[in-house]
Parts: structure tokens; C-alpha cells; sequence
């Protein structure tokens, strides 16, 4: 791979596939507010060469949105949601994100390879090749909203959610969330820089963030 990576492109203006523009379209609409959660993500990018940084929260909380919002005014970021229909298998998650990176990134590929969903090797080979190519100011962000929504039923018993990765070349994150989960449960063994955010150890942000979306909402009924 000898070209530098390049602004996404293909399946529409921020390349995810439309059933997640429209998810990040809808969970967006009327954000207000969160600013505490975007600094701490930001502080992490900055902090870290790597890694995962998870957004862990009760239902209604929050998440969702915030993810969207991210993603939404971060267009180079890759977006899977694990909460549409069809979509919280393995294979989909694994084809759909792979298709996303060779078709985003010069990456010499064409298509998938047969056994794509044999494990993380081939999404781990592709975020290593796209990690070296990066500028030292360049990062590949890949967002997965809803990892609680997985069915675990459709990957090895033991493995890492979704097959993620256990190691992360430089330059390269994964932005999650999810609803708290038992600690045996977690589904995550990684060896990178990681840190998980929870949303109810900021009690009186969550209720400020409140008001303002209540506040705004009205202020849009009443136009």
C-alpha cells in the first residue's frame, strides 16, 4: 500500500451503509449538551497512541446519542450499530466493517476474502495496513454503538465480542458502548490502552444535559 489514506468516499458523503446514516441521522436530531463525555473521549485520543475507549450507561441514558453525535460531526469516523435489525451477529458486523475499510481506504482490495468472518485476522490485518499509512495527526476512529445487543450465540464461546481485536496497531481506536454489564460478562480480553466512561458517575451533568434538551425541545414546539 504506498498511497496515503484518503478522504472517505463511496457509499454515501460519510460512507456508512444508509440503514446507519439514518441511525446516526435520527439519534442525533435535537442533541444538545454532553460536552463532559466528547472531552473525555478527546482527552483519550490525545492521551493515547491506541485503544478502546467504552461509554457504558443505563438504558435511556444517553449513549446512543452520543455516539451519533460524535459521529456525526466527525465524518472520517467508521459506524457500526449493533442494535439494528439483522445486525448483531458476527458475520454482519465483520463483513459490513471490512467492506467499509477497503472501500474507504486504498487498500488494494476489491472484495473480501472467503473467510472473513474465520475470526479478527483479516479486519486486523486491514487495521494495520491503514495504521502505518496514517500521518502522525491522522487516527482511524471505528464507533460500535450497542455492544450489550450482540448475540454472543453466533461467535465461539470465549471470544471477543464482535472478534475485536486483542491488540491495536498505533493511530487506531475503537470508540463503544454499551449497558452495564456483569464483570464475568464483559466479553472484552485486550492488551491496549483502554478506558471505560461511565455516564451515572456524573449525576449532576446528566441532569444539566437534561434540562437543556427539555429547555430546547420546548423552545422548538413552540416555533
Amino acid at each position: 500500500m504506498n498511497s496515503k489514506p484518503r478522504t472517505r468516499i463511496a457509499i454515501n458523503p460519510r460512507g456508512h451503509p444508509p440503514e446507519f446514516e439514518q441511525a446516526i441521522r435520527e439519534k442525533s436530531a435535537n442533541f444538545v449538551g454532553r460536552e463532559f463525555v466528547f472531552a473525555a473521549i478527546n482527552e483519550f485520543l490525545e492521551r493515547e497512541n491506541r485503544g478502546y475507549f467504552t461509554l457504558v450507561g443505563a438504558p435511556g441514558s444517553g449513549k446512543s446519542a452520543i455516539l451519533a453525535k460524535y459521529v456525526a460531526e466527525n465524518p472520517d469516523v467508521v459506524y457500526y450499530n449493533a442494535q439494528i435489525e439483522s445486525k448483531n451477529q458476527v458475520d454482519q458486523f465483520l463483513t459490513t466493517l471490512c467492506n467499509q475499510l477497503i472501500n474507504d481506504y486504498p487498500l488494494g482490495y476489491t472484495s473480501l476474502p472467503d473467510n472473513v468472518t474465520d475470526g479478527s485476522w483479516f479486519l486486523s490485518l486491514l487495521l494495520q495496513k491503514i495504521g502505518d499509512e496514517l500521518e502522525p495527526n491522522q487516527r482511524l476512529i471505528v464507533a460500535i454503538d450497542a455492544l450489550d445487543a450482540i448475540d454472543r450465540r453466533s461467535q465461539t464461546p470465549g471470544s471477543n465480542l464482535f472478534y475485536l481485536p486483542r491488540y491495536l496497531p498505533h493511530r487506531v481506536y475503537f470508540l463503544l458502548s454499551r449497558r452495564p454489564f456483569l464483570r464475568e460478562k464483559y466479553g472484552l480480553l485486550i492488551e491496549t490502552p483502554s478506558q471505560i466512561f461511565e455516564l451515572d458517575a456524573f449525576p449532576k451533568q446528566n441532569r444539566e444535559d437534561m434540562q437543556k434538551y427539555i429547555d430546547n425541545n420546548l423552545k422548538l414546539l413552540g416555533q
